[in-house]
């Protein structure tokens, strides 16, 4: 029997790319619900999420509580053998993409989860397979784009909802057969794009600072 997938994406003021978003996984073959957390959203980002009618799951919470708490609820909600995540700032997301974090998981290969790392292919040569190499490593481990089974996920769920985005350091622990796979030519909008540099950098360091609570979390009995 097929296994399932929901999609959960977590959005927090992200009006210019939240429908770029939802599209794909509403017409992916791969997916069977799509659940969207409003997670205290000040801009136009729940119309927009409540457009989609009752296309989608549209959780709307006006306070803002973290990723870890959104991805938590989306879990919660979710009726798939599988939860998918998927940033709400995303560019080019499209079936193939989807399918490469997914299809892991719908083949027994006994993994735990699967981690969808952005990849450019625009560069080639020594140089630019160094830079993805390391890249693959580093922020690999820390991508928003990643699929688990919900049966591993249902444990953690009050400590993810404890970390913001330290959640996905605190699953890294928690669920270790992963596998990190590429997802060529999808874009992350980055942060100084949407808010500007100095409060981009602002909030880097309060993301590090996450990061660390999550690994905190982890060496916690």
């Amino acid at each position: 029997m097929r296994k399932t997938v929901s999609a959960v994406v977590s959005a927090l003021n992200e009006e210019k790319t939240i429908a770029g978003v939802i599209e794909p996984l509403l017409s992916s073959e791969y997916i069977d619900e799509v659940i969207v957390v409003n997670d205290g959203s000040t801009d136009s980002t729940p119309e927009i999420c409540r457009s989609f009618g009752d296309r989608i799951i549209f959780l709307d919470y006006r306070d803002n509580r973290g990723m870890g708490f959104a991805m938590s609820q989306g879990v919660a909600h979710a009726a798939g053998d599988i939860v998918a995540f998927f940033d709400a700032d995303l560019v080019g997301l499209n079936d193939a993409l989807i399918g490469r974090i997914i299809k892991p998981l719908m083949e027994d290969t006994g993994l735990q989860g699967v981690l969808g790392h952005p990849e450019s292919t625009g560069r080639t040569g020594p140089r630019a397979r160094l830079i993805q190499g390391i890249s693959h490593r580093t922020l690999g481990r820390v991508t928003g784009q990643r699929a688990y089974y919900r049966k591993d996920l249902l444990p953690h769920l009050d400590n993810m909802a404890q970390v913001n985005r330290g959640a996905v350091v605190y699953l890294n622990s928690k669920l270790t057969n992963v596998a990190i796979v590429p997802m060529p030519d999808l874009k992350i909008v980055f942060k100084a794009e949407k808010v500007g540099a100095r409060a981009a950098l602002v909030d880097y360091v309060k993301e590090g600072a996450e990061f660390l609570r999550g690994y905190a979390l982890t060496w916690k009995k």
